[in-house]
């Protein structure tokens, strides 16, 4: 069950990050991930965004999705130093073709800003996402995912 406030929620974990998150839809599950990881990183993102691009990620496994989405969130960040302010498309389907049978596919339309220096405040130093623990399933509520970041 979400927190009343916001779509995930932080859980215990020894060393690292690690959170659960929630959404009615596969989709609203992925869009809640990155929401979550900029959270993280540096709080509430501000203003709608002044730039846009496309991701298309496939992968075999839902699982892996979501860690190769969040992973191209973060590469994007600390690489382009770009922010994800909102998503304005995201389309996550399981591939039908006989050859991809259990592969994935998630295209989404990210609009964002470049971090100019001093506009943020680092919340987390977050190196990576990982498998450890790693979970995504469908609840009574729609979907849950659990997700562990080195931190």
């Amino acid at each position: 069950m979400a927190p009343a406030d916001k779509p995930y929620e932080e859980l215990d974990h020894t060393a690292d990050l690690r959170l659960a998150i929630y959404g009615k839809t596969i989709e609203s599950l992925f869009v809640h991930a990155a929401d979550a990881l900029f959270d993280m990183l540096v709080g509430e993102v501000r203003g709608p965004g002044g730039t846009s691009w496309t991701l298309f990620i496939e992968v075999d496994g839902i699982e892996d999705l979501l860690v190769s989405w969040l992973s191209e969130l973060l590469f994007q960040f600390e690489v382009h130093g770009r922010l994800v302010a909102r998503i304005d498309r995201c389309l996550i389907e399981e591939a039908l073709e006989e050859e991809k049978r259990g592969a994935w596919r998630i295209e989404a339309e990210v609009r964002g800003d470049v971090v100019k220096q001093g506009e943020y405040e680092h919340r987390s130093e977050i190196k990576a996402v990982t498998y450890h623990q790693l979970s995504v399933r469908p609840s009574e509520d729609g979907w849950r995912a659990e997700v562990v970041f080195d931190v």
